[in-house]
């Protein structure tokens, strides 16, 4: 490990998943029942393998991209990796101190002020007294909070306590860094300083491992990229090369039929089962023009026969590159539904579409009575045509955005 600043050989980490043992008040009156529901459990847990065989080095100075889909073992790598968790085989051989940004967030306390959070926060991520008093002002500054720094974060908005949170992260001062998915925090002018921050730590020759999404991000800092599936590593090399593998997937993925895809989160009291394409006049299309009237339709199903109460529902629209372009919800342009059958068809109408001619694709979200209903990622793909947004039949140069805006010109 010369020039090296992490090398993992052969990692695995197996997880043990299964029915939860039920209580007994007292064991001898149970006895029976214990050892026969002991027996169940041991016949019904599963192994499940998070990660398989992973190896790769990393060189001092180097920023690795890790990408893939939910479940593809990304985090559990980091968490290894940073100690946090223990490999079922092989080993991780480090060379230098090490910083992760791995759950935002974690070990706040709500009834303590902003300043003794930096405080706690820090501590337990690693930064001794002496660092985050050096810091404290940058950190402060940087997350925006000076009015309400000796306010407990109970009182805190969302916003307010995830820019704190991701301030005391990024000030971390360690030779390798873990950084996992966090660039999606705040509103857009606090994303743009967590951008220039990233840029800032990987342009100082520190050693950096980042798990994201957004393919934007990994282009912009990554100079290689893993990617993993099921837990191994499928592709690993040069970014251009790994992240067009990477999107394959996805589409391929995306042709999948709703009712058929098995990565979705929720209870289940509402599935989504198929979706379609619409114009303005409710006839199905291939696909959309900008500037003319879209409908995203979703068919949805219940396990019950009685009404669903209030629902949400969403569409998060995303470019080709896998970055989420604007979320449409009926909880923020029209109203969290009261009461709606328990199967049906819903309709998202844009009477205009602001996009570009290109390829888009969308997350489904729902939630019932405020729980998590159904959620698929990439859960389908439509093309945009060139139509007259301006009706004057011209359109941006490509690679000039996605958005389209209806806009006036003056000079006075």
């Amino acid at each position: 490990m010369q020039n090296s600043a992490i090398l993992v050989e052969n990692v695995s980490k197996r997880y043990v998943i299964g029915n939860k043992m039920p209580k007994y008040e007292l064991l001898i009156e149970n006895a029976p029942r214990v050892f026969i529901d002991l027996f169940r459990a041991q016949k019904k847990k599963q192994l499940i393998w998070a990660l398989k065989d992973v190896a790769f080095e990393v060189k001092r100075g180097e920023v690795i991209g890790i990408i893939g889909r939910n479940g593809a073992g990304k985090s559990t790598l980091l968490k290894i990796i940073s100690r946090i968790v223990e490999p079922t085989a092989g080993r991780v051989t480090i060379d230098g101190r090490v910083g992760a940004i791995l759950e935002i967030g974690a070990g706040f306390h709500d009834e303590l002020s902003g300043r003794e959070n930096i405080y706690l926060n820090g501590a337990i991520l690693g930064m001794k007294g002496k660092e985050i008093r050096k810091k404290f002002d940058e950190i402060v500054e940087f997350a925006g909070i000076e009015k309400f720094l000796d306010t407990p974060i109970k009182y805190y908005s969302s916003g307010m306590h995830l820019r704190l949170a991701f301030s005391i992260a990024a000030h971390l001062d360690s030779e390798i860094l873990l950084v996992d998915e966090l660039l999606a925090v705040g509103d857009v002018e606090f994303q743009n300083k967590c951008f220039s921050k990233m840029r800032q730590i990987t342009g100082h020759g520190r050693t950096v491992l980042f798990v994201s999404h957004n393919m934007t991000a990994i282009n912009a800092f990554c100079s290689s990229v893993i990617l993993l599936e099921g837990g191994r590593i499928i592709s690993l090399g040069r970014k251009e090369q790994v992240v067009s593998k990477y999107l394959e997937t996805v589409y391929k993925l995306v042709d999948t039929e709703l009712q058929q895809r098995v990565d979705r989160q929720g209870d289940g009291r509402m599935r989504f089962t198929r979706y379609w394409l619409e114009n303005a006049k409710g006839e199905q299309i291939p696909a959309f023009c900008s500037g003319e009237g879209a409908v995203i339709c979703v068919q949805y199903s219940s396990k019950s026969e009685d009404r669903l109460h209030n629902v949400s529902v969403a569409f998060a629209l995303k470019d080709c590159m896998c970055n989420q372009i604007t979320d449409l919800a009926n909880r923020v342009s029209a109203n969290i539904w009261d009461e709606i059958p328990s199967s049906g068809v819903i309709r998202c109408k844009m009477p205009r579409l602001p996009l570009v001619p290109g390829r888009y694709m969308f997350n489904v979200f729902s939630r019932v009575n405020g729980i998590i209903a159904d959620w698929i990622i990439d859960a389908g793909v439509f093309e945009v045509e060139a139509g007259s947004f301006f009706q004057n039949g011209k359109l941006s140069d490509q690679g000039q955005g996605n958005i389209l805006i209806d806009q006036n010109w003056e000079v006075s």
